[in-house]
């Protein structure tokens, strides 16, 4: 497990993410029950351009998100 910690990036969470964050709690919230923690984990794919790589989707409704799909 260690080792695949070793591999991965970190982005720091910036005012931008911050505020799309918000955004998404202030749209998802209630309807689909997005807790801050996902709501962070979306808006950081999403301003960062990155692939969100999950196996709980229904998490993520998310209009902007792009999933990971392996080849």
């Amino acid at each position: 497990m260690e080792g695949l910690f070793l591999i991965l990036e970190t982005l720091s969470i910036s005012g931008e993410i911050g505020k799309k964050a918000g955004l998404y709690l202030s749209a998802y919230a209630k309807s689909h029950s997005v807790e801050p923690g996902d709501a962070l984990i979306a808006a950081s794919a999403a301003v960062g351009h990155l692939p969100l790589w999950t196996l709980n989707r229904k998490h993520y409704p998310m209009k902007d998100i792009r999933f990971f799909s392996p080849a």
